[in-house]
């Protein structure tokens, strides 16, 4: 891509040249502030050509010695006059400060790679997603013949990042799993099916996930709300006592199970009874491991693959009663939500759809439900100042519509809270 012993910047600066015993003095005298500010730099040098005196390097802020001592109290700036004036202090400008690759900032660097002409400097801020080891980037067309480069800094300029992706394209399947390259990081093939692969690790509050990110969903910055629904919704007993039960119709690898379902308090646990279902069969794969990993497994009563609409019909159907199902597939949930929920709970439709003995099952299962009806926190995206998300009307009342996060522009992700009755 590039050799980073050809990408240096050099400064033009000026400095004082103090004898060595009196640094801490002048420096004090100075001020940080007026001091050269670079990482990875030391304002104070040796000086080459007279080893017992150090060379203060001023900020380049200041580009004459009278500007800086206009800048500073008058009583310092009389004792550094008087100083220069006894030739105890030294003035050298300019002075050129040669800053390596590595004391660069990932945007210094790229400005060398990168023709001005055809990217602009707010495009070399280097935001992106961080996922354990993996960075997601979203980079512009004009940044594109120059990837390589960018992934290289990016991973050399944040410790933590090994592999660096692009997303290619929209998220289109149904797995939200979002088109991705690889333009830097070791190779990523897994040898099974040829295809790639990004195993990883996040740690979210107390737990910690394995996941595929090249295969599976995953948001770092729903943190917060995976947390915030734990303590504000599932640690409320059902009015008709025991443990709550919670069905995640899409549950992923488990950022809302596996805190769900774990019975440490002392690190958020909730100690509910999960019924966890994804599409997505690699979503699964991990959501047990993570629930191993995390010894939560024994409140989990199943990890299903299935259609989510279909999932939670059925669990109605075998007897299974739930106090919340969380709907977190923000692009499709409110689709969903009404073929999924809409008459779930009438039960003289459902004798005559499944039968009477299906029908007394789940009957016996929601008796009383009117008193304690179960809640559907479903998760969207919306625009402009509307919060509804496009919600259908008959599956339940709305009780609340919260903004979780601003995804660009005036894109939205609202969770909507209704209960079903």
């Amino acid at each position: 891509v590039f050799l980073e012993t050809d990408i240096s910047l050099s400064l033009a600066t000026f400095g004082l040249s103090v004898p060595a015993k009196q640094t801490s003095r002048f420096r004090n005298l100075l001020g940080k502030e007026r001091l050269l500010k670079r990482p990875n730099v030391n304002p104070v040098q040796v000086s080459e050509h007279a080893p017992d005196r150090r060379i203060l390097l001023i900020s380049v802020e200041y580009t004459s010695l009278s500007e800086l001592l206009s800048a500073m109290p008058v009583e310092s700036t009389s004792i550094i006059k008087d100083a220069i004036d006894t030739s105890e202090v030294e003035v050298i400008q300019p002075y050129e400060v040669n800053v390596p690759y590595d004391a660069l900032t990932m945007q210094e660097c790229l400005r060398q790679v990168i023709p001005l002409a055809e990217v602009k400097d707010d495009d070399l801020q280097g935001s992106f997603e961080l996922v354990g080891r993996v960075a997601h980037v979203n980079l512009r067309d004009a940044l594109l013949p120059y990837k390589r480069a960018y992934g290289k800094v990016l991973a050399d300029k944040n410790p933590r990042v090994e592999i660096v992706v692009n997303k290619t394209s929209a998220t289109k399947n149904e797995f939200r799993v979002f088109p991705m390259e690889v333009i830097h990081g070791p190779p990523c093939i897994n040898e099974d099916d040829g295809k790639l692969s990004l195993v990883t690790e996040v740690k979210q509050g107390h737990f910690k996930y394995q996941l595929d990110y090249a295969r599976v969903y995953w948001n770092s910055r729903l943190e917060r709300e995976h947390a915030r629904l734990c303590e504000t919704h599932f640690l409320r007993e059902p009015k008709r006592g025991g443990q709550v039960v919670l069905a995640d119709l899409y549950c992923g690898i488990g950022p809302f199970v596996v805190p769900a379902a774990s019975s440490d308090g002392t690190k958020g646990g909730c100690n509910c009874l999960v019924y966890a279902n994804d599409l997505n069969p690699d979503s699964v794969k991990w959501l047990k491991e993570n629930l191993r990993r995390n010894k939560c497994s024994s409140n989990v009563a199943e990890a299903s693959v299935d259609d989510a609409v279909l999932y939670a019909r059925k669990l109605v159907r075998r007897g299974i009663r739930f106090d919340h199902a969380v709907m977190n597939l923000p692009a499709l949930a409110v689709d969903h939500l009404v073929p999924a929920f809409q008459g779930i709970l009438n039960f003289d439709e459902l004798a005559t759809d499944a039968g009477s003995e299906v029908s007394q099952v789940a009957t016996a299962a929601w008796d009383g439900w009117q008193d304690d009806p179960p809640w559907i926190h479903c998760y969207c995206f919306v625009r402009g100042k509307t919060s509804s998300g496009g919600l259908g009307d008959g599956t339940g009342k709305a009780a609340a519509a919260r903004e979780v996060e601003h995804v660009r522009d005036a894109k939205r992700l609202v969770m909507h809270r209704l209960c079903i009755g």
